[in-house]
């Protein structure tokens, strides 16, 4: 007698080899054999299919302690082979039936490793892509607005991370200084960039594009650049000539021959920034003259408004709001102008306010964002 597959076993048995009963098969192989055993009508000379327990695809018994979820409808799933209790050394192999696995389901659950034991390679990267894809989903919340705008996308991500760096920057104050070295051309009557800002220990560099003479003078005499060598006048060549500033502030310059010092004609400006300065800019000195009001339309007014006077200990930013003198309500905000180190003299047209007496209150803000106190004072809005 010899073993024979299930396919050489008679019709009558065949049918019971659907590998999704394997209970049912065992079952009615082991029937047959009761059958086959009782009537002894087994023909003479053809092989017996005998079928054991190692070769059908069975699932392992439940021992007392031990949890398998093995199904063979569930080929395709990830099958699960745990043992509720069991010594720190022992496997799950020790849970099947003895001999080597036969199933896929019983194979998947003897190469299970102890809850105990190092994790595989495979799991190891298992988690390295569940761990990929919780990041992909912060990252997906964070950048949800700039998929709305169409600047986002999988591909895009690291240009949507240094475009979100970028907009970080930009949202400090100083911010338009960060390149290093600035240059300027002096133009026919004109510098381009009229201003530049750069930090403290930077170089503009400046240069003659224009047909006509030109040079570089500092309103202040801090330098002179451009121009004739040595004497600095204004020349026609196309010269090139830099400064070095080391100190911060806003330094104004012009052209001798088509600019004025007092920012007429061909002009321009440096501003300086020191990043590590955190002193507020002051604001004192602060005067606002009695100011008149045009009652029509078609009457002229010598002196419309109200002249605003104040002293600025260095450049920055100054806003103005005002409210009737005596009321509780909140300042409104009037206007917004730029002040520059020193004297600085502002003529609002005060639109919108009706005669009588009202408080105005300036603050000033720097290139690196600090603002200053409050500086308060009263004027008087008269009919013409």
């Amino acid at each position: 007698m010899f073993r024979a597959s299930l396919r050489d076993a008679p019709r009558s048995r065949r049918h019971h080899s659907c590998p999704h009963r394997p209970r049912r098969l065992l079952r009615a192989a082991r029937r047959c054999r009761r059958h086959r055993g009782a009537r002894g009508d087994q023909p003479q000379g053809q092989p017996v299919a005998v079928l054991r327990e190692a070769d059908v695809d069975v699932p392992p018994r439940r021992d007392e302690g031990q949890l398998h979820r093995l199904h063979g409808r569930a080929r395709t799933r990830r099958h699960q082979a745990t043992l509720e209790q069991r010594r720190p050394d022992s496997g799950v192999r020790e849970a099947l039936l003895e001999g080597p696995p036969h199933g896929h389901a019983e194979r998947r659950a003897a190469e299970a490793r102890p809850l105990d034991a190092p994790a595989s390679g495979h799991e190891l990267r298992r988690q390295r892509a569940n761990h990929n894809h919780r990041r992909a989903r912060r990252e997906a919340r964070l950048t949800e607005p700039l998929g709305a705008l169409g600047v986002y996308n999988g591909v895009m991500r690291r240009a949507a991370l240094t475009f979100a760096a970028a907009i970080a920057l930009l949202a400090w104050p100083g911010a338009a200084a960060i390149a290093a070295d600035k240059n300027v051309s002096a133009e026919d009557n004109f510098f381009n960039p009229m201003s530049v800002s750069i930090f403290v220990g930077d170089t503009v560099t400046w240069h003659n594009a224009g047909s006509n003479p030109h040079n570089v003078w500092a309103n202040d005499g801090s330098f002179k650049v451009g121009g004739a060598p040595v004497t600095h006048q204004p020349t026609s060549n196309h010269w090139t000539d830099s400064f070095t500033f080391n100190s911060p502030g806003t330094f104004r310059y012009y052209c001798t021959q088509h600019g004025t010092k007092d920012g007429r004609g061909m002009v321009g400006k440096v501003v300086v920034i020191d990043p590590n300065d955190r002193t507020p800019p002051k604001i004192s000195s602060l005067k606002a003259k009695p100011g008149t009001l045009c009652t029509k339309k078609t009457q002229s007014c010598k002196h419309p408004g109200t002249h605003v006077n104040f002293t600025l200990s260095e450049d920055a930013t100054v806003k103005g709001a005002v409210k009737p003198d005596g009321s509780k309500k909140p300042f409104a905000q009037a206007f917004k102008t730029s002040g520059h180190k020193g004297k600085n003299s502002f003529k609002w047209g005060a639109k919108g306010l009706k005669p009588g007496k009202y408080v105005l209150r300036l603050q000033g803000t720097d290139l690196n964002g600090n603002k200053s106190s409050f500086s308060t004072t009263k004027f008087t809005v008269r009919k013409s």
